[in-house]
């Protein structure tokens, strides 16, 4: 009885379909991806997909006039094309902290602390903390 033999560059191209397959699959979890996310919904103006990452309702970020701030502050960013960068993420229980800095072409640095909560298996802002965390940090 003969053993079959599987050749070495087919193993290897599985286990790296299965890879990326993997990181395809978990690029939209997590604290990081959230952010991410809610970047990419304000430059496109996806509504839809702002609601997925927020955890409260779109509406209260024209009502509120913290988080009207923080929405009009961060898209500055956005329409300038300056990508967020994650500087840190300080994890609890349920929620993470998470320092973004912007990096503009002059090389200034501002940063924002992103609050990002587990509800159920979703990561979604605090949109409403996040902005009063902004405008204490701003107010300094």
């Amino acid at each position: 009885m003969t053993k079959a033999k599987v050749p070495f560059g087919v193993a290897a191209v599985v286990l790296a379909v299965l890879t990326l397959a993997v990181f395809y699959v978990l690029q939209d979890y997590g604290p990081a991806s959230a952010i991410r996310r809610f970047h990419a919904a304000l430059a496109t103006g996806d509504v839809a997909a702002l609601q997925q990452v927020i955890d409260s309702p779109v509406k209260s970020l024209v009502d509120d006039p913290q988080q009207k701030f923080l929405i009009g502050y961060v898209k500055q960013f956005v329409d300038h094309g300056i990508q967020p960068q994650v500087a840190r993420m300080d994890r609890q229980p349920g929620s993470v902290r998470v320092a973004v800095v912007y990096t503009l072409q002059n090389h200034d640095r501002y940063a924002i602390v992103w609050i990002v909560d587990k509800k159920g298996p979703l990561w979604k802002i605090n949109i409403k903390l996040t902005a009063a965390i902004l405008k204490d940090t701003l107010l300094q």
